[in-house]
């Protein structure tokens, strides 16, 4: 009895615990991502059912506080459920939300509820892109681009912290080896949100390539002095040169060293922006002479440069070490007819002797001349080589040319004198004859006092004086070309001028117009008096008066009236208070002269009297309103009924638009016209000009917008008549829209061959060519029963012209031929379709096939780069192939290669990518084509269509500096040449600094000549990488002269003056010759100066702070060939 009692009980508890379990509502857990948002908020929910059975979630729901359901899910009986959504609201308030749960036996849960500060701001978005992508190489431009979404203020781009909006944001700029790392962002304004975009932007170190260089050569002979140098292809690495292990004093190593072999070695540290190079290493040999030898004193002879049809002479010495018999001097190789010498061959030589060998360089044409002469005896027949070279450039060319481009004359007043300024005219190269000036351009207006058919002497300057006459007010330029006998090539100078309209104290000024009752109740402060400039100068009001027979007002200080305006003044400025029943308005100018008066009698109510037309005097009558500060408007006129008539908006080809305005006449008119100006094709109007229209007549104009053209439209239409010359206007505007258009095409594959175990895969090309955006259907018509007629898509949605691809899969495991149809149709214009038809043959044999195809665009690189093109190869076959590829280089570029030349074990249908390089040093457009052909079946091949690549000449830098070591040389000439070419030239700076750029890059003679001085001929590389520096130290030349002195205090003549600028001049020219300064103890110098010859020189001097107001320099110095001038001191007084 006690077992079945417990057994009931266990029972009834085991159901009970069962019902609890049972009556478990489901778990909520409610959350936001954040309570103070812009204008849109993340609402997350999980809900969890807890109970033992998994009964499951059945929904979840959204709700504003106020119970309004936002959105719900059906999480499909679940034990567990998300629900994420997002919530937008644009008006700026606290909103509350919560979430509900209901679980398989509607039980439900409710979480707590959570409050949201909406700002009712927009949420802002910004954009940070970069060209090319990260990461680069140093030296590579890189492109930031940072945009934002909001309109109410600016984006800011950020690079490691700073700002450089301004400089970087879509620019190219090169930024340093080194991480960068970017923002772009936004500030929160009134109606948007902040925004930012991070990223980082890695630049890599660019490699550093090391050139160890020995001259003459790697082997030498005993006593030939050898220069060995290191340098790198950047200037931020250090470059540290060994000899033997051991730092070498300087780089280069200039050194005369012993028989033996010595090891250098060149390595280089890396910098920020440039990595560590590998290592370079060479071995000089030093190979004894034998005991009995004849050798050059040096293995080079340099002899310069002369013009074309002169001769340049240098010598270089031979020595004999033991006695030498039959010493024989020949040209062995090089330009031997360039070069002769007189050495007598078969000379004996004593043991120690030296003798001297002259050489003489003539060539009548233009370019780089060298040759090897061998010294030899019967005792050393192996010799001894010495490199001689000259340079033969064209002679100067002769030259007429104004000294500068440009000249302004200034501004000046009309009648207030002409404007004046001159400019020098320079002969170069030789005299000239007849040198004339011509003048295009304003020339009446704008003179000069050259006399045409004048000789000049080589290098003389003389002065033109230009001359603006101040007849007509103007902006004014002429052109006036320079040539003479010698140069036929005109030289331009362009000179202008100004003349304003003057400004006058007094003039012709009329009283144009005044009301004298006004309308305004109590203060009548609409009256006024109006004055009209009817004169053709600018009228200063200054001191003027206007009044009546019992006040006057004063015009204020700077008021000025130009030609054909107005002055009015009303009645609560003036304090004039005319008579309605008659007075006497007077005008006087500030010498209180009476400049013009007008009596009246009655005058009515609101009704103002004036001259019409304006400032025409003696037609005095009653306005049709009154006009302050603008023209009269008479009682006779006409005007339209309205000023603005839109003719509206209207589609293209759907009728012409219309309207109608009316004219309406005041008093009788004659005449009256009406004319169009704007778009006047478009709006057109079918008023009768001449017509007639009497007092208060009313007539409509009808108006026409033409359908033709797209577009929006606006023309004015002036109305006038015989009695309304000034006339009135109207404005019509209309619009003409694109009328929308439907349209789509398929592209038409090439039908395909497979077999039976074998998918033909079509690619077909939808377009849509309405001008509208459109979504297409997408079907297919399997005709012969293919068991495989699949379409990838059914629709596809495109912007107008756009195009999208879509895929067609056919196949069969019966061999025979299927034809499938593919449709698209408009979902907006059922009318508008297209069809295509694809015709799949099934064999059960092997079928072999290749497509080759570019996937680049044609590129244009310069002649020191390689363009890059990927070629696709398709294998178009249904079995696995190998294909050979073929490189046709049609217009034989200097490279045209293709890697790799073979692709292998290539499934049918199944694609390969190989890289296609072109390359030439000659500039020119290059056409290569690529064929692929099957290694199974050769004639499975394609060939792609032309791959043009525009190859440009590259292009670089060149600048540096040219000194006499002491001086920098200002005005000195630098040219860079190719051969008997010059391919540019220009002049140094006073800072002696030169430059060239955008010059083709490749090898050129720098020239530097100055008078005084040798010249000075090297061979530079120019590369299109980085700037090339090349400074220049001339040598005075023997002839030559010098002028030193020191700049001293002349209160005590001791004193020194430092840093001070001292200048030299030629005293027939006051060209400028040199300029120097004064160094720590007073001194300066002045080198390489040409021995005067029919001039003096003359000093002046500069110094750079105050204290001095007196110089008393040196002048009228002469010089002789090759003297020295000492003690020309330059004496300063406070």
């Amino acid at each position: 009895m006690k077992i079945k009692n417990l057994v009931i009980l266990g029972c009834i508890l085991f159901l009970l615990n069962i019902s609890l379990v049972l009556a478990i509502a489901p778990f909520i857990e409610f959350t936001v991502d954040s309570t103070s948002v812009a204008s849109e908020v993340q609402l997350r929910a999980k809900a969890v059912d807890a109970s033992p059975t998994n009964r499951g979630i059945s929904w979840i729901r959204f709700y504003y506080d106020n119970g309004t359901l936002i959105e719900e899910k059906n999480c499909g009986n679940l034990p567990s459920c998300k629900f994420i959504t997002n919530v937008t609201q644009t008006s700026a308030g606290n909103y509350t939300f919560y979430a509900r749960a209901w679980n398989r036996a509607d039980q439900k849960t409710t979480s707590s509820p959570v409050t949201v500060w909406f700002s009712g701001k927009t949420h802002s978005t910004c954009s940070l892109t970069f060209s090319p992508a990260s990461p680069q190489t140093y030296g590579t431009p890189v492109n930031a681009s940072c945009s934002c979404d909001n309109p109410e203020a600016s984006a800011v781009l950020t690079r490691n912290g700073a700002d450089v909006t301004a400089s970087e944001n879509n620019q190219l700029v090169v930024l340093g080896a080194g991480p960068h790392n970017y923002n772009c962002s936004v500030i929160e304004t009134p109606n948007y949100s902040s925004a930012e975009n991070l990223s980082t932007y890695d630049i890599n170190q660019a490699p550093t390539v090391l050139n160890l260089t020995a001259l003459p050569s790697w082997t030498e002979s005993v006593g030939v002095q050898t220069t060995v140098s290191c340098i790198a292809d950047n200037s931020e690495v250090a470059v540290s040169l060994f000899r033997d292990g051991s730092p070498v004093a300087s780089n280069p190593d200039v050194q005369t060293l012993a028989n033996g072999t010595y090891v250098y070695t060149c390595n280089a540290t890396a910098s920020q922006n440039y990595s560590a190079p590998a290592q370079q290493q060479n071995t000089l040999t030093i190979n004894t002479l034998p005991p009995v030898n004849v050798v050059w004193n040096s293995p080079v002879l340099n002899m310069g440069s002369t013009f074309s049809g002169t001769i340049e002479t240098d010598f270089e010495n031979i020595t004999s070490a033991g006695a030498n018999t039959n010493v024989n001097i020949a040209c062995t190789s090089g330009d031997c007819s360039t070069f002769t010498n007189n050495w007598i061959n078969g000379t004996n030589m004593a043991d120690a002797e030296t003798q001297q060998v002259d050489f003489i360089c003539n060539n009548s044409v233009v370019g780089n001349y060298s040759a090897l002469f061998d010294v030899t005896s019967d005792e050393f027949p192996a010799g001894d080589q010495i490199n001689v070279s000259c340079e033969i450039i064209p002679v100067p060319p002769v030259l007429i040319q104004w000294n500068q481009a440009v000249l302004d004359l200034g501004s000046g007043e009309q009648g207030a004198g002409a404007l004046t300024g001159s400019e020098n005219i320079t002969a170069s190269g030789d005299d000239h004859t007849n040198v004339n000036v011509a003048c295009t351009g304003d020339c009446t207006e704008i003179t000069n006092d050259w006399t045409n058919g004048s000789s000049m002497f080589e290098d003389e300057s003389l002065a033109v004086t230009f001359t603006c006459s101040d007849t007509a007010v103007g902006a004014y330029s002429a052109v006036f070309d320079v040539v003479s006998d010698e140069d036929t090539t005109p030289n331009q100078i362009t000179v202008n001028c100004d003349i304003t309209i003057p400004i006058a104290s007094t003039g012709n000024v009329l009283l144009n117009e005044f009301l004298a009752d006004g309308t305004i109740p109590t203060t009548e402060d609409d009256e006024f008096i109006e004055i009209y400039n009817n004169d053709s100068v600018i009228i200063d009001l200054d001191g003027w008066n206007i009044g009546d027979t019992s006040s006057n007002y004063t015009i204020p200080s700077g008021t000025l009236l130009n030609p054909g305006s107005f002055f009015a003044v009303n009645k609560s400025v003036s304090s004039i208070a005319l008579s309605n029943s008659g007075d006497t308005i007077n005008v006087y100018d500030s010498l209180g002269a009476l400049i013009d008066t007008y009596t009246y009698t009655a005058s009515a109510e609101g009704i103002s009297s004036g001259l019409y037309p304006d400032g025409v005097i003696n037609t005095w009558q009653d306005m049709l309103k009154p006009t302050p500060g603008a023209s009269n408007l008479p009682l006779v006129n006409v005007l339209w009924n309205q000023a603005v008539l839109d003719l509206g908006t209207g589609d293209q080809g759907a009728g012409a638009l219309t309207g109608t305005a009316d004219i309406i006449s005041m008093n009788a008119n004659t005449n009256v016209n009406v004319a169009c100006t704007g778009d006047c094709t478009e709006i057109t109007h079918n008023w009768t000009n001449g017509t007639n229209m009497a007092d208060a007549e009313t007539q409509t104009v009808g108006f026409s917008c033409d359908d033709t053209t797209v577009g929006v439209y606006s023309a004015v239409f002036d109305v006038v008549s015989d009695e309304f010359p000034t006339g009135d206007q109207i404005t019509l505007s209309c619009e003409i829209l694109l009328v929308p258009v439907y349209g789509v095409t398929l592209t038409d594959p090439s039908d395909l061959t497979v077999d039976d175990s074998t998918n033909a895969v079509y690619t077909i090309t939808i377009t849509n060519t309405g001008n509208q955006a459109d979504v297409f259907d997408l079907a297919r018509n399997n005709i012969d029963g293919a068991a495989t007629a699949d379409l990838n898509q059914s629709t596809v949605s495109l912007a107008a012209g756009a195009s999208a691809d879509i895929t067609l899969t056919v196949a069969d495991s019966t061999s025979g031929t299927y034809a499938v149809n593919v449709t698209a149709a408009s979902q907006t214009d059922i009318t508008v379709a297209d069809e295509i038809q694809t015709i799949t043959t099934v064999t059960t044999g092997p079928v072999y096939g290749v497509s080759v195809a570019n996937l680049d665009l044609n590129q244009e690189v310069t002649n020191t780069q390689t363009a890059v093109y990927s070629i696709q190869i398709t294998n178009a076959g249904n079995q696995v192939d190998s294909f050979d590829l073929i490189v046709n280089n049609l217009d034989n570029a200097d490279t045209a290669s293709i890697s790799p030349i073979l692709v292998t074990n290539i499934n049918p249908g199944a694609t390969a990518n190989v890289l296609l390089s072109v390359a030439d040093s000659t500039p020119g457009l290059y056409t290569v084509t690529v064929t692929a052909v099957s290694q199974t079946d050769s004639n499975a091949n394609d060939t792609t269509a032309d791959i043009q690549t525009n190859i440009v000449q590259a292009v670089g830098s060149m600048s540096g500096t040219v000194s006499d070591g002491t001086n920098n040389i200002y005005n000195a000439k630098v040219e860079l040449r190719q051969g008997a070419s010059v391919i540019a030239s220009t002049n140094t700076d006073a800072n002696g600094d030169y430059s060239f750029s955008n010059v083709d890059v490749g090898t050129y003679d720098v020239a530097v000549i100055k008078s005084g001085f040798n010249d000075d001929v090297q061979s530079v590389t120019l590369n299109d990488i980085s700037n090339t520096v090349h400074d220049v130290i001339l040598t005075p030349a023997s002839f030559a002269g010098t002028i030193t002195g020191t700049i001293l205090d002349g209160t005590d003549g001791v004193t020194t003056v430092s840093g001070a600028t001292v200048t030299i001049t030629r005293s027939d020219t006051a060209q400028v010759v040199q300029i120097a300064a004064s160094d720590g103890s007073g001194d300066y110098v002045f080198l390489g100066l040409q021995p005067t010859v029919g001039f003096t020189y003359n000093l002046d001097v500069n110094v750079p702070y105050s204290g001095y107001t007196q110089a008393f320099p040196p002048i009228g110095l002469s010089l002789t060939s090759g003297q020295t001038r000492t003690g020309e001191n330059i004496y300063l007084i406070s």
